[in-house]
């Protein structure tokens, strides 16, 4: 009994100990420098940083044999033809044997941005196996642009808007803008050769849109011809939204007979207004204006109206209040209308 328990506690320990086995050898990475790889690797991976677009950084990766037999690379693939590789052929490598692989990212071609791109080792060590090394750059435009497209709002038919373009270089490279072209007779610029022409880090242009003759949505491009050694053509979107003559009824507002604290109140009709009302903005054009309060809030009944809401000051003096109000649209410069204002307060109403 005691000799059969004996053989059965060590049928389960081997049982045990083949499990284990299979399952380490499960686990054991096929693909990576992992605890299964003859090689290590310096460095564990390349980050080349910010590089203005046009330069092309280097650097060196080391591969060492650190196992006990030979190993031999075959070949190292990349994901982009921007990394490029001195490496000749399948390349035989003896214990402690190391290879080094020259590379080289060509910016040039390459969008702006953050990117990580792969090379992959394919290498023989008792069958086919390969591993992964990952290389980082954050390429930056040799000529960049503030802001990165031209968005001009909302414009009358008959506006005209200007915007300033800044362009510079993160390494201060003395550049100039040979020419200035645009997609459409709406869009000039101030493009001028004595002055853009001359070599300098920062150049800026100014662009300009319009007068329109027809509402709808407008879009063109500003093409700038560079004489730097990256970026010698650029692009600048350009984006407006015309609209037509805005008509708002009343624009004049009077109330008799108010008194101090009261809320009066005046539905505004608009006609032509192609945005939400609540985009709207009333502003005061003087302090007495000012005291009452303007605002506007939505109507109730449908359609494109809004409200407008005074509220007479307590402390007013005489016995009429009147002035301007400027009706204007969230992205307008000039207003949409402006609104005279009348209130007359009775004697008895008025302060002394």
């Amino acid at each position: 009994m005691k000799r059969a328990l004996k053989l059965y506690r060590a049928v389960a320990v081997c049982a045990v100990l083949l499990a284990g086995a299979a399952l380490c050898h499960a686990e054991s990475p096929q693909t990576g420098v992992g605890n299964d790889s003859p090689f290590r690797i310096d460095p564990k991976a390349i980050d080349f940083g910010q590089v203005v677009r046009g330069q092309t950084p280097q650097s060196r990766i080391r591969l060492i044999n650190v196992s006990e037999r030979t190993v031999t690379v075959r070949r190292v693939k990349t994901e982009c033809e921007c990394i490029g590789l001195a490496l000749d052929g399948p390349t035989e490598m003896q214990p402690g044997g190391v290879l080094e692989v020259d590379l080289n990212y060509a910016t040039m071609r390459e969008p702006a941005g953050e990117t990580t791109k792969k090379l992959i080792f394919e290498y023989e060590d008792g069958g086919e196996k390969r591993f992964e090394f990952d290389v980082s750059i954050d390429i930056v435009p040799g000529v960049a642009f503030e802001p990165a497209f031209l968005s001009f709002g909302r414009l009358r038919v008959g506006e005209a808007r200007t915007m300033p373009l800044l362009l510079e270089t993160p390494d201060e490279v003395d550049f100039a803008v040979a020419k200035a072209e645009t997609s459409d007779d709406m869009i000039s610029t101030d493009y001028s050769r004595k002055e853009h022409a001359r070599m300098s880090p920062q150049h800026q242009i100014d662009v300009t849109v319009g007068p329109f003759t027809e509402p709808g949505r407008f879009s063109g491009t500003v093409v700038l011809h560079t004489q730097h050694w990256s970026d010698t053509e650029l692009e600048v979107p350009v984006f407006a939204e015309v609209i037509g003559k805005v008509t708002v009824e009343p624009t004049t507002i009077y109330r008799g007979k108010a008194k101090r604290g009261e809320v009066v109140t005046e539905a505004l009709k608009l006609e032509g207004w192609p945005g939400d009302v609540s985009d709207l903005r009333i502003r005061a054009e003087s302090d007495t204006m000012s005291a009452l309060k303007p605002e506007l809030v939505q109507a109730e009944v449908s359609g494109n109206g809004v409200v407008l809401r005074l509220t007479i000051p307590e402390d007013v003096s005489g016995n009429t209040i009147n002035g301007k109000l400027a009706l204007y649209g969230s992205e307008e410069k000039e207003p949409l209308a402006r609104l005279t204002v009348f209130v007359y307060l009775p004697p008895s109403e008025a302060n002394p």
